[in-house]
């Protein structure tokens, strides 16, 4: 039997590890990139001066919400997602990018 699978090549990697035993799931990768993500919200917010409390302020949530996301125990509603992207100054697409930002030479 063949199974046609149409992934990206991460994707494909991904699958090619968890079926070789590299990976005990496709789980883990996910909560990976999501610890990566909530480290990119707490570098913004830091490389922008800001406290978590002003952050919280400026999304009308409270700063314990805050330190939920950037310890990764939580994550952001994606409700929340076009207004935290405004105030850490760069776009959804930035919070969640598989590279780090590129500084210019």
């Amino acid at each position: 039997m063949e199974i046609i699978i149409r992934a990206t090549p991460e994707e494909a990697a991904a699958l090619a590890n968890l079926l070789q035993g590299r990976q005990t799931s496709i789980t883990e990768q996910v909560a990976q990139k999501r610890g990566e993500n909530v480290k990119e919200i707490k570098r913004r917010r830091e490389a922008r001066g800001m406290k978590q409390v002003e952050l919280a302020d400026a999304l009308g949530v409270s700063q314990p919400t805050i330190v939920t996301w950037e310890s990764a125990e939580g994550y952001p509603p994606s409700r929340f997602l076009p207004a935290l992207a405004a105030v850490l100054g760069c776009t959804i697409d930035e919070l969640y990018a598989d590279e780090p930002p590129q500084t210019a030479v």
